[in-house]
């Protein structure tokens, strides 16, 4: 048994909440003072089943970094009228032969919107148990409050890697609730309102003092709990605690007034004073509040610059500031260095069609010409050149006065006309049903590297029409060869959901919206949200349900870097966040590349029609369709007109499916992809091979020519308990068992021979 302790665990604290997850989920021991959740699976890992040895689930990621949706998640919150202190935390976890190697302890309290790291750990590679005992530094819950805890793990040795999960115990402390002032502030009023501050006054309660508590752009809806009090203080805004989101303490001490500064020009800002006595304890209930919107004498410069190229032409879209009269976007094939400087807007024209705004004021010149003005937050600007770089920056004008804005640089680049933006982005892969719990629910999208995923967002609708629920979305695509890559989007329960539409907030247009639900007829219509009016197109596949193996997925199949050219099809084993198997998105000229499975090796083979300064070719394998690693290159034929043939062979594939594909190099280093072909494998000389590897009712077991004496084949279930054997006679190469009586789980079948040869392979009974 391993002991991790990070420091001591602090004195007097007592067991909160445990969780032994030997039967069930539910916490076998709770404080009175506190609520303490069921332990739970995050949508990327299977159902829990739990046994002698706690709680186990498969479907760790194998990649190398934690995963939004693979966790195990508690939750604890105090009752009413108490507060906790959060200081301790003990569990033990332990993972079997192709389990996990990595995780990381995260706490949040605000349903991991955010969140903090607790702890990291490697898992060694065996299979003991290991006791963890971290001390915390207090982290304190008020009434009203959850903490949570998650458990991500990673980096497992197969999509059937397993992590067991046991003995949790959540340490610290509980209160009753402090006795807060008996009398409130009252009375809480704004004078003095300028362009950056604010005068406040107020009637004072009967406590030690007030918090005065200032959030912009929205009513103050987070309160202080455990919080230290200063003396008499007064902090600019966005200098004092930080509460919330925008969502700052600006005074703290005992007086009846104060001026609040650092304020921003347009906007509204909202106050609540709270009476505290010495404790401190905050009297929360019945805090008087009050808002004021502080004046505008100068334009607010524009920050927020978004664009979206297409064929073509640029869409763009920004965020209007609190302070103008008006929007003006200028253009160019350069850096503009130019600003306006009339004062009167009306000698600036804009066109939408580059090259074709004028300025009677001459402040620009070359390329530069002004492609919108107006009080709007987007436009379209047509007329660019594919493969140009162009430049855009924002300007605000108000009482005479021009302020320069963000400026960007984008650069059109031909699109696909099948997508209602004319760019690049597209659905690429949906999973939403599988056998036993659904894992790995979500959507796939594929696209140009480069593009930020912030542009975009994923809407979800039911037969009924009505939006169920945003997705939003962030980071860049990466680039995973020759300038496309794919990224995955884990959305848990869309089983009944059944349309998806991706959404582009800078052209404000509905990019794809596809249904999968062949019983809601094939189609649903948007009834609201962002997609109102657009229709569903069925995408002919319907084939996940209760029976579909875990990791399989509905994809997109075929050639082309656009969705027209391919079809949906399905299902099959997933390659989430990575181009699919059978699909060639990156346009690389080859005739063909195929696998072929010739005794206990592999044989790839491809042809190319052309070659164009082609230094090598190298061929990468995976057994997930997500870590690829090189097994041999071949020279390529530099610059050549003539189609062209090769070989390489495969020598050790390993059991179950192989993934190969090909990456050819340039002389220059520029690298470029063909899509993965997969060759199942049922080992070879010496070992023990069963499909198939999920079932209901059967198996068929194959020994190699080594079986030539008498042997035994043995079940056992995950917790070491035979649950059935079978005599082998000698020579026998083949057996077919029932296992329609086992109950729903993960087995091993071990076949043992009379002088000690052994061999083991893995399957699942549904």
């Amino acid at each position: 048994m391993a002991v991790v302790c990070t420091w001591s665990i602090a004195i007097g604290q007592s067991d909160l909440a445990t969780w032994g997850l030997t039967s069930n989920g539910t916490p076998t021991f709770s404080d009175n003072n506190i609520q303490a959740s069921h332990f739970i699976r995050g949508n990327g890992v299977t159902d829990p089943a739990f046994g002698p040895n706690g709680a186990t689930s498969y479907g760790w990621e194998t990649i190398n970094t934690t995963s939004a949706a693979d966790y195990f998640e508690v939750c604890i919150n105090p009752k009413p009228n108490n507060t906790l202190t959060f200081s301790g935390l003990q569990f033990t976890e332990r993972r079997n032969a192709e389990g996990i190697r990595g995780y990381q302890v995260m706490w949040s309290k605000d349903g991991f919107q955010t969140s903090t790291l607790l702890s990291s750990f490697t898992v060694p590679d065996d299979l003991e148990s290991r006791d963890i005992v971290l001390g915390i530094s207090p982290i304190k819950v008020c009434q009203g409050e959850t903490l949570c805890l998650r458990w991500y793990a990673y980096a497992a040795e197969s999509n059937f890697g397993e992590w067991t999960m046991s003995n949790i115990v959540v340490k610290g402390t509980t209160a009753p609730t402090c006795a807060f002032p008996v009398t409130q502030a009252s009375n809480l009023v704004i004078s003095n309102i300028t362009g950056t501050s604010m005068g406040l006054s107020w009637t004072r309660g009967n406590g030690t003092g007030v918090l005065v508590v200032a959030r912009a752009g929205a009513p103050v809806d987070v309160m202080p709990c455990y919080i230290t009090v200063p003396g008499v203080s007064i902090l600019p805004f966005g200098l004092g605690t930080k509460l919330g989101e925008n969502t700052f303490v600006v005074y703290s001490g005992p007086g009846n007034s104060t001026a609040v500064s650092g304020l921003e020009e347009g906007e509204t800002y909202h106050f609540a004073v709270i009476e505290f006595n010495d404790t401190p304890c905050f009297r929360v209930p019945d805090a008087p509040t009050a808002s004021a919107t502080t004046l505008c004498t100068s334009p607010g410069a524009v920050t927020a610059l978004k664009s979206s190229p297409a064929g073509g032409m640029m869409y763009l879209a920004w965020d209007n500031p609190n302070c103008f009269d008006e929007i003006m976007i200028v253009a160019s094939e350069n850096p503009i260095t130019a600003v306006p400087t009339s004062m009167d807007p009306n000698d600036y024209t804009p066109g939408a069609i580059f090259g074709t705004g004028t300025d009677a004021h001459n402040d620009f010149s070359g390329t530069e010409s002004p492609v919108y003005r107006g009080t709007g937050n987007r436009v379209q600007v047509t007329g660019l050149t594919n493969g140009q770089l162009y430049y855009f920056q924002i300007f605000t004008f108000r009482s005479g006065v021009w302020q320069a804005g963000a400026q960007i640089s984008a650069t059109p680049e031909a699109g696909c006309s099948g997508l209602g933006d004319g760019g690049r982005v597209f659905f690429n892969e949906i999973h939403f049903a599988n056998s036993g719990g659904d894992v790995d629910e979500g959507f796939e999208l594929v696209g140009t590297a480069g593009i930020d995923l912030e542009n975009y967002v994923i809407l979800l609708y039911p037969p009924s029409g009505q939006l169920e629920k945003e997705v939003p979305l962030s980071g860049l695509i990466d680039d995973e060869g020759n300038g496309y890559g794919a990224v995955w989007v884990p959305v848990a329960d869309i089983f009944q959901i059944g349309g998806v539409a991706l959404f582009n907030l800078v052209a404000n247009t509905t990019v794809e919206f596809l249904s999968w639900r062949a019983d809601s007829g094939q189609s649903i219509t948007a009834l609201d949200g962002l997609a109102i009016g657009a229709s569903a197109v069925f995408i002919g596949v319907s084939a996940e349900n209760g029976s579909t193996p875990f990791n399989y997925s509905l994809q997109r199949i075929g050639n082309g870097t656009c969705p027209g050219g391919m079809s949906w099809q399905g299902p099959m084993p997933s390659s989430r966040g990575a181009i699919n198997i059978g699909q060639a998105l990156l346009p690389i000229e080859l005739i063909s590349f195929t696998g072929e499975l010739v005794e206990n090796e592999v044989l790839l083979s491809w042809q190319t029609a052309t070659e164009e300064n082609n230094d090598y070719m190298a061929v990468e394998h995976s057994t997930d369709a997500r870590q690829f690693t090189e097994i041999g290159r071949l020279k390529g034929a530099g610059t050549t007109l003539e189609p062209q043939s090769y070989q390489l062979w495969h020598q050790r594939p390993q059991p179950g499916i192989n993934y190969y594909r090909l990456r050819q190099v340039d002389f220059d280093g520029q690298t470029h992809y063909h899509g993965t072909v997969a060759v199942e494998y049922k080992g070879g000389k010496g070992g023990l091979v069963v499909y198939p590897t999920i079932t209901s009712s059967q198996i068929v077991v194959e020994l190699s020519a080594t079986a030539d004496e008498i042997g035994e084949l043995v079940i056992f279930n995950l917790y070491g308990q035979a649950m059935q054997s079978t005599v082998v006679p000698a020579g026998s190469l083949r057996q077919e068992l029932s296992v329609a009586q086992l109950p729903a789980g993960h087995y091993l079948l071990q076949w043992r021979s009379a002088n000690g040869q052994q061999a083991i392979q893995r399957f699942v009974k549904l």
